[in-house]
């Protein structure tokens, strides 16, 4: 686990736990196969499938020297195992990640180093197949979004993705515009789409 305050990992302390949501206990589960340079890693996302499996992509490792990685780690909560897939895609973080009903992750803009100019096109978009374990790309159209990391995503039952917020940061934060626009995936390829509602402009920051 990572020490918050001198961004180091804590021999002491164990990378997984578990929480049983009967009795509100934590456990730490022995997991094996772990990467080594997959512990410690921050900013990425944690998606599970229906076959108890948690898919957990890149992210930025503050003890090896800032890298930012680019492999797809999935831990199998059946087996108890970890495995870190031989391929490797854009080097990513603060990213987005959705799954949506074909199996499909959708992930959305990071960052792809530490540089001022590493922010990820929001119109590429990089999917993973969870069936096939195998990634693919699409160039997304429709209107413009301005590329950020950190943001939120939520898919609605038509398989909309909406996204909030986020922004780019070097010395201090500044938002992305639109604060709020939604990705229909169910077109090919798939549609970015700015919301006629003038309350957006409105809307709080977050990151």
């Amino acid at each position: 686990m990572r020490d918050p305050t001198y961004q180091t990992v804590n021999s002491s302390s164990s990378s997984f736990y578990a929480l049983n949501l009967d009795d509100s206990q934590w456990t730490i589960p022995n997991i094996s196969g772990v990467n080594e340079t997959f512990l410690g890693c921050q900013d990425l996302k944690a998606v599970i499938d229906s076959h108890r499996r948690i898919f957990l992509f890149g992210g930025i490792s503050f003890r090896l020297n800032y890298t930012v990685f680019g492999d797809m780690n999935i831990i199998n909560m059946n087996t108890m195992t970890s495995l870190t897939l031989p391929i490797q895609n854009v080097p990513r973080r603060g990213y987005t990640a959705t799954l949506l009903k074909n199996n499909c992750i959708i992930y959305i803009g990071g960052k792809s180093n530490e540089s001022v100019n590493s922010h990820i096109d929001m119109n590429m978009i990089h999917i993973f197949n969870t069936t096939s374990l195998s990634w693919s790309n699409m160039q997304a159209i429709g209107d413009k979004i301005s590329s950020r990391d950190g943001p939120s995503a939520v898919l609605t039952q038509n398989e909309t993705i909406i996204i909030y917020g986020g922004g780019t940061a070097i010395h201090s934060f500044i938002r992305s515009e639109p604060v709020i626009a939604t990705l229909d995936t169910t077109v090919n390829p798939m549609r970015w789409v700015i919301p006629n509602n003038n309350s957006t402009s409105n809307a709080p920051t977050i990151s």
